[in-house]
């Protein structure tokens, strides 16, 4: 199967939880290869383990507190250029973004697999086949001095999931992955995408328009007036309430980061 690659910097560490290197461990340098938008390079970062088969854990840019785990194995073979091949099958993704106000932490089962290729000392990643998030296991999520625990947040997680799942498969057909230059990364996605998905903050797309600014035309929701007319013409209808409620940009706006990698994965 030839690999994916996502547009990610990721970095792994044989590490335990936010890269906390191992007792003993001796630390290598770091490389990159160039990723398909070319602005941003994947990076790996391992440090030395006594284990014979890796214990990986797969950071998503190399500051960041979102990791992958699972299981992994060796590919049985080298790679064509000779080197160490591995398979990790992921089975958990450890989901940590801020904004402004507030943070969302949460424990994600996720299925998917990737690539990890020695090269020289230090190791290259690829996805073989896309990471979906599926149930969330455990959650804490902040919102200015409130935070929520335990099934409250878990729910609220889930649902995020879902409405997200179904955003960026929506988006992916008006905004595909593979035509996507994403020269400017995730700030570059933020403005094609806002463009489409919140006209009212990031201009309307070519070819669309502003609707009247009558009372019937607008939808107050998270502290901005919606064009309901905009979401009616251009939205499917699971859609609709979510965009005019300010749901989906309540979404967008704690998640952008989850959008981002949930949208890079249509790519199948």
């Amino acid at each position: 199967m030839k690999p994916l690659t996502l547009t990610f910097a990721i970095t792994i560490a044989f590490t335990t939880l936010f890269a906390i290197p191992l007792t003993g461990c001796a630390s290598t340098g770091s490389a990159s290869s160039k990723l398909r938008s070319g602005d941003v390079q994947l990076t790996a970062e391992i440090t030395a383990s006594k284990s014979l088969t890796p214990d990986f854990i797969v950071k998503l840019n190399p500051n960041s507190h979102t990791i992958f785990r699972g299981s992994v194995a060796p590919t049985g073979s080298k790679d064509p250029s000779g080197s160490d091949a591995y398979v990790m099958t992921v089975d958990q993704m450890h989901w940590f973004s801020n904004w402004h106000d507030g943070w969302t932490e949460a424990d994600i089962t996720t299925t998917g697999s990737l690539l990890i290729v020695k090269n020289g000392t230090k190791w290259d990643v690829s996805v073989l086949s896309k990471l979906v998030p599926e149930q969330t296991t455990a959650a804490k999520v902040r919102y200015r001095d409130t935070i929520k625990r335990n099934d409250q947040a878990i729910s609220l997680m889930n649902r995020r999931i879902e409405r997200i799942t179904a955003t960026v498969e929506w988006l992916a057909k008006n905004l595909p992955v593979e035509s996507f230059s994403g020269s400017g990364g995730i700030k570059s996605f933020e403005k094609a995408a806002g463009s489409i998905l919140f006209p009212e903050l990031y201009g309307y797309p070519k070819g669309k328009t502003k609707s009247a600014d009558t009372k019937e035309n607008r939808s107050p929701g998270e502290g901005y007036s919606w064009d309901v007319m905009y979401t009616k013409e251009t939205f499917p209808e699971y859609m609709i309430d979510i965009r005019d409620t300010g749901t989906l940009f309540r979404d967008w706006e704690e998640s952008t980061d989850l959008v981002y990698f949930m949208y890079l994965q249509q790519t199948e």
